[in-house]
């Protein structure tokens, strides 16, 4: 705004008064309410139409210049302030207000005054990229919020609204405008459930364009998906490069979704890895959400205790809690009997098609079963498998392995029996897929 170094003599005050979220317009902004005289109270855009934002440099620092539009002596102000070091936003006059910051009038009356902490003689040091993309976001919001066209007709620098100064000196305007007129949210991602170590898997991460440009993944300005920091996990021959995957599988529009689609490289060891992703473009760098895509590689694990949803029983069993090694608040149990069709069941609903190995939970003790019977069950199997449940209570017994469709498979545990003895209904966990037996 041509404050020059005002703001930079003030900088010393210690106090900067009304710090709150109170009255903020923009829901980033902290609230520091400048001095009543430095603007004019006004019932915009009733009042007025706000049709442009206007963008200065303070020739000074950001707690100086908040001071000297809160001292009364200044008679001038804007409407928001932006740190240089981490993008943090002041708001100190209403939108619906006129801040005194153009020093011409219709621009007071129809603009929105943004100003940045800085010097213009060391963009390199002051106009940083916290600064630019905090800047954007907030005109990203005004022009949403007013119908503003994110155009440089109506996005522009205090230098152009006739008045005779050079603020805000050397912005990067191609930079700021692609920041403003660019942004994306996420839609959706899908990652397969089981990976080999070593394998090539095929992620897919779909975006809104919520922004005014097409995207494309060539041309002077593409639009592509890349990684934050180098990918260990990067397809050679397939990625752009080890941070940079490629762009949409066709130019999106705004309004519309757009997906990429690429291949990844699994680590040689099992495990859950996780990478970031972000959209980034020729000149603006990355933008829009970082998306966090985790993904396990060799086999995973499911456990469904009695008080899941995916357990059930047939007939008359007792709740307890008694004894130790149990998964989660209790267990359930029965006596067994010669005759009995009471049954416990725990649904499997198995992540993906494949080999599963099938292992039981129990509290032991010497009243319980010493031949039990679990039945393991798919589409194609019914596998008995027999167990002492007198013993190895407290761990994960495995019962064997059965192959199952996605979403299938069940566990039965049956209550009959020629010996007396009681079986525990616990908890079931599966591991896998695995490839094979």
């Amino acid at each position: 705004m041509g404050m020059r170094n005002r703001a930079g003599w003030i900088v010393g005050l210690s106090m900067l008064t009304g710090a709150g979220w109170a009255q903020v317009d923009y829901p980033e902004a902290t609230w520091y309410p400048a001095a009543s005289v430095n603007f004019a109270t006004s019932n915009r855009p009733s009042s007025y139409p706000i049709t442009h934002v206007v963008i200065h440099i303070m020739e000074g620092y950001y707690n100086g210049s908040i001071s000297w539009f809160q001292n009364p002596a200044s008679r001038v102000s804007a409407h928001y302030l932006i740190r240089s070091t981490d993008g943090a936003v002041a708001q100190m006059v209403r939108e619906k207000d006129l801040a005194y910051h153009a020093g011409v009038s219709f621009y007071n009356q129809q603009a929105v005054g943004i100003e940045h902490e800085g010097f213009s003689s060391n963009p390199a040091l002051w106009y940083t990229d916290a600064q630019y993309a905090s800047s954007a976001r907030l005109t990203r919001y005004l022009t949403a919020k007013f119908n503003i066209p994110r155009t440089r007709t109506n996005i522009i620098g205090h230098n152009e609204t006739g008045r005779a100064t050079s603020c805000p000196g050397p912005w990067d305007w191609t930079k700021y405008m692609a920041m403003v007129r660019n942004s994306a949210a996420l839609v959706g991602s899908s990652v397969p459930i089981y990976i080999q170590p070593n394998a090539t898997f095929q992620v897919t991460l779909t975006f809104l364009n919520q922004g005014d440009d097409n995207w494309a993944g060539t041309g002077s300005d593409p639009c592509r998906l890349g990684t934050v920091g180098a990918s260990p996990y990067w397809v050679s021959g397939e990625w752009v490069s080890d941070q940079i995957v490629g762009g949409p599988t066709t130019t999106t529009i705004p309004n519309a979704n757009g997906t990429f689609t690429f291949n990844m490289r699994a680590p040689a060891s099992n495990g859950t890895y996780t990478q970031d992703f972000q959209l980034r473009r020729g000149s603006i760098g990355p933008f829009g959400p970082i998306v966090p895509i985790t993904f396990r590689v060799g086999p995973t694990e499911k456990i469904i205790d009695n008080t899941d949803p995916g357990f059930s029983v047939t007939g008359t069993w007792s709740t307890s809690t008694s004894g130790t090694g149990r998964i989660g608040a209790d267990f359930r149990n029965r006596a067994v009997t010669p005759k009995s069709e009471a049954t416990a069941t725990w649904a499997l609903d198995a992540p993906a098609e494949g080999f599963y190995d099938i292992y039981a939970n129990w509290v032991s003790g010497t009243n319980r079963q010493r031949n039990a019977l679990f039945e393991l069950v798919d589409r194609r199997e019914n596998i008995p498998v027999f167990v002492d449940m007198t013993q190895n209570g407290g761990t994960w017994n495995k019962l064997g392995r059965i192959y199952l469709r996605q979403g299938g498979g069940r566990v039965h545990l049956r209550s009959f029996g020629n010996t007396s003895g009681q079986v525990i209904a616990d908890a079931i966990k599966i591991e896998g897929p695995y490839p094979g037996l």
